[in-house]
């Protein structure tokens, strides 16, 4: 037997390199084409199509709390199959108490209309967009987070007695 060879189909001799090559090839398509077997849609009436996380793990991952008083939540969550890293989506309406509540219990500094989160990650294709209201203001964690994720929310204040929260987390 060759140094550095293994035996292949039909007792064949397979290099090092043809494995590590065919090895390269799979790889790749699976990173362009996603893991054959993505975990089946979660069954949840807030949820976008194509949600496989549900939104208790997945605001536990973030460590982000929902406020008891938010309503019309609507969220898109995925856990990616080969790799693992969550992203997370969510929106809901919240009265103001409920939102110094959100940003106290989740951790994130106090929103300001001076800079955009850049966390492109917002689900258009669901509804959970940032508003263009004029009356946005955001915040973001300041340093990825022990987890090595980021998190970022919008927030529409043209209602200030019910403002849209949307919060946008993923694993970096």
């Amino acid at each position: 037997m060759k140094k550095g060879a293994i035996l292949g189909w039909n007792g064949r001799l397979i290099s090092g390199a043809a494995l590590a090559l065919l090895a390269s090839v799979l790889l790749a398509f699976l990173l362009m084409f996603g893991w054959p077997n993505r975990a089946p849609a979660i069954d949840d009436p807030r949820a976008c199509p194509g949600s496989n996380v549900n939104l208790g793990e997945a605001t536990t991952h973030f460590g982000i709390t929902i406020p008891s008083d938010a309503t019309d939540v609507r969220f898109t969550s995925d856990v990616h199959p080969m790799f693992g890293e969550y992203s997370l989506v969510l929106g809901f309406h919240v009265t103001p108490e409920g939102l110094r509540t959100f940003l106290h219990d989740t951790g994130l500094p106090s929103p300001s209309a001076s800079f955009d989160p850049t966390l492109d990650v917002w689900d258009a294709s669901c509804g959970l967009t940032p508003g263009s209201s004029g009356r946005l203001v955001y915040t973001r964690d300041q340093t990825p987070s022990p987890g090595t994720y980021q998190r970022a929310a919008a927030i529409d204040m043209s209602n200030r007695a019910n403002p849209y929260v949307l919060v946008a987390a993923r694993d970096l």
